[in-house]
């Protein structure tokens, strides 16, 4: 799916730039409580975009900052009844990471 995003460098550096949008959106979610019902959700789906994103991008920033939400994502204490779909797909992301450093190699 990612791949039909980037069909030329232009689209390429045009969803990058969204990531990065993404990420911020995604660190304030994290600051949200617990209780607030839009943090599991917002989590969700900010980390299957990341997902997205960094193996369309394959190498630079937009990896490491998937990594680094992931990461942060599965040490939260504080998710609240989405706990279990939050560090699923958090999960996912490191999976999609780990498939896409294979393909490099």
């Amino acid at each position: 799916v990612s791949i039909s995003w980037c069909l030329s460098e232009a689209d390429r550096s045009a969803w990058i730039e969204a990531g990065y949008g993404l990420f911020e959106v995604a660190q304030q979610a994290l600051r949200k409580p617990a209780e607030d019902a839009s943090k599991g959700p917002l989590l969700v789906a900010c980390l299957r975009a990341a997902s997205a994103l960094a193996t369309s991008a394959k190498q630079g920033q937009v990896p490491l900052a998937a990594a680094e939400l992931a990461s942060t994502v599965l040490n939260d204490g504080k998710l609240g009844k989405a706990t279990d779909s939050c560090r699923t797909q958090a999960l996912q992301v490191f999976r999609s990471l780990v498939r896409v450093a294979g393909a490099l190699d």
